[in-house]
């Protein structure tokens, strides 16, 4: 039987890094999505096979839908019918170890709720560049009926060790298949079956593919592993053939700890805040349950969201570029440098 891999598009959002969070935001509502709706449908309608479907977290979906112009919504709509868009089950990569479990299900909530409007069943979630990720999650996921995480380690980190695919298991029973990768994620074969999984992954905030990019991706998959059937696809896809191996794959128990969670140490203040604001939450809602209908504080709860979101900040690499001003001598001076400003 030939190999069927399942090739997923995907472009890594981080809200910040290559400019402000604003911008990025604006950038993917005004040039990347609507490219990547009018990519999928052209190849889609072109009837060469080689269709493109775009991955993303539901987070741009759900803002994608609340925050545009009524013929924009029109087009997303129409694209998530079609099988051109889809999303995950987390709202984006976030530092779970600096959230609490209500913030997490607010997270896993967004897709829920666009499962609800278009009749899917999300079951499979994705992670990239945070190498680790509290146990804590596990009973989140499975309650929000995630079956599949897949986590992309960012190539300055190590990989945690662990098996390749393996079941993650918290104290309580609750379980989930888990599958690591070095990278945003490369080919990945399922052991024992036709199926696989690979990555056409443009990088941080770059966008969707072009048509070229997407033509050239299927091209070298095809000659890394010839006689392949290669098809667009979705996590939530590959998934579904996971489950057949789930009682055959290795257990994992222990916790995998966020070694990439520098962020939260550098801005107390912000934490600070952050914290206190999540015990309000709490008290609020314990003390007016009904709160959770009521849209402004819906949108507090989905703003709230953004802080433990894993960018941080802007590329210290491009935008300050300095490795030197350790000392508080240096500091001093550096700090009149217009990159420190």
């Amino acid at each position: 039987m030939p190999l069927n891999i399942h090739l997923i598009f995907k472009t890594h959002l981080d809200v910040g890094f290559t400019n402000y969070a604003r911008v990025v935001t604006a950038e993917y509502f005004n040039r990347y999505i609507p490219s990547a709706i009018q990519l999928a449908r052209q190849r889609r309608e072109s009837g060469q096979g080689d269709r493109f479907i775009w991955t993303t977290g539901s987070w741009l979906i759900y803002e994608y839908l609340e925050h545009v112009d009524a013929a924009k919504r029109t087009a997303m709509e129409v694209a998530i019918a079609q099988g051109d868009i889809a999303w995950h089950a987390l709202p984006f990569t976030t530092h779970s170890e600096s959230m609490d479990a209500d913030l997490f299900r607010l997270g896993l909530s967004l897709s829920q709720r666009l499962d609800m409007r278009f009749g899917k069943h999300t079951i499979a979630a994705k992670f990239t560049d945070v190498p680790g990720h509290t146990r804590g999650i596990v009973p989140l996921l499975a309650e929000a009926g995630v079956k599949f995480l897949q986590v992309g380690v960012n190539g300055g980190s190590a990989v945690p060790t662990v098996p390749p695919l393996f079941r993650w298991r918290d104290p309580s029973g609750s379980e989930l298949i888990v599958m690591y990768a070095g990278g945003y994620g490369s080919t990945f074969v399922l052991p024992g079956t036709e199926n696989a999984l690979a990555f056409g992954h443009s990088m941080d905030n770059l966008g969707p593919q072009t048509e070229t990019q997407v033509a050239e991706i299927y091209r070298q998959l095809r000659a890394e592993h010839p006689g392949a059937h290669i098809f667009a696809s979705t996590l939530n896809t590959f998934a579904e053939k996971l489950l057949p191996v789930w009682a055959e794959l290795p257990i994992v128990t222990q916790e995998i700890g966020d070694s990439w969670i520098h962020g939260i140490g550098s801005d107390p203040i912000k934490v600070s805040q952050f914290r206190e604001l999540l015990r309000l939450r709490s008290d609020w809602l314990k003390a007016k349950p009904s709160l959770v209908n009521e849209p402004a504080f819906d949108l507090f709860q989905r703003r709230l969201l953004m802080v433990p979101e894993h960018t941080w900040g802007m590329d210290e690499k491009t935008f300050l570029g300095d490795h030197k001003a350790y000392s508080s001598t240096a500091l001093a001076a550096a700090r009149g440098k217009d990159n420190f400003r």
